[in-house]
């Protein structure tokens, strides 16, 4: 996007206000009515309205993608905030189409779901969840692994096996996130505070993937919900994110993956 001073955003007719005249320097000439814009200025308005035609069209692609219960009421709004976070880092093009619902259930958070009809995908988020819009990118990262980088026919998931996905499980097994939460895990199904499912849930690669993505997504788009939450899963017990001087090698291979895939061109 173009970052322009505060002079090239001057309005023709206005006059420049500065400290000029008052350290002995003419002051800036009031501009005419035949004032037109220079090469540099023509050229940042250019940038901007082709910036602002392409933002609008990765909205219009992303949305498509999501069939959106009409139902949702109270958590829509933090459903277009995730389609916006997301919206800043990628949009989504030649995919089928998911359902997006939200449930009732305190205890329901969020999953991702796939009918024994391929391509048949639904998104469920709790509607008492505290953090929807998290909840909603993570279960994206889940639609994504299945049907973005895998087979769109089949029920495997990239994230377990695809090639593509190499060099991201690099980085998330050379982070320090990843060997405490498998140290601590390890103790605490020793000591039987904690199911061995639950463990093998937290370090499997779908899981790891949709936390990391959620975390990229936070990162990129800057949003301060999301970067909360993230901070939120940094303070949990066994954490569910990663520090930011840890998540810098996984969020480059984020960048690398996202950026080779054809259906989720920035």
């Amino acid at each position: 996007m173009g970052r322009g001073g505060a002079n090239k955003n001057r309005k023709p007719g206005a006059v420049a206000v500065g400290a000029g005249s008052a350290r002995g320097v003419a002051s800036a000439p009031a501009v005419g009515a035949n004032w037109s814009p220079g090469a540099k200025e023509l050229a940042r308005r250019v940038e901007h309205a082709a910036e602002t035609k392409r933002s609008d069209r990765r909205g219009d692609d992303l949305r498509s993608h999501f069939i959106v219960d009409r139902g949702a009421g109270k958590v829509a709004p933090e459903l277009e905030r995730a389609f916006q976070a997301i919206q800043q880092a990628h949009t989504i093009r030649g995919l089928r189409p998911v359902r997006v619902r939200v449930v009732d259930g305190r205890s329901h958070r969020g999953c991702f779901v796939r009918s024994q009809i391929p391509g048949d995908y639904t998104i469920e988020v709790g509607r008492e969840d505290r953090a929807p819009a998290a909840v909603f990118v993570h279960e994206v990262a889940h639609y994504l692994d299945a049907h973005g980088f895998g087979d769109q026919d089949t029920a495997e998931l990239a994230s377990e096996n695809g090639d593509v996905f190499a060099q991201w499980r690099t980085a998330v097994r050379a982070s320090a996130y990843y060997s405490d939460v498998d140290r601590k895990c390890v103790v605490s199904v020793s000591q039987r505070q904690m199911e061995v499912s639950r463990y093998e849930y937290l370090l499997s690669d779908r899981e790891l993937f949709a936390r990391s993505y959620m975390q990229w997504i936070a990162l990129r788009s800057q949003d301060e919900v999301l970067l909360a939450q993230v901070n939120e899963g940094r303070r949990e017990g066994i954490p569910t994110q990663w520090a930011d001087d840890d998540f810098a090698s996984i969020a480059a291979a984020l960048d690398e993956l996202i950026d080779g895939n054809e259906h989720l061109q920035p």
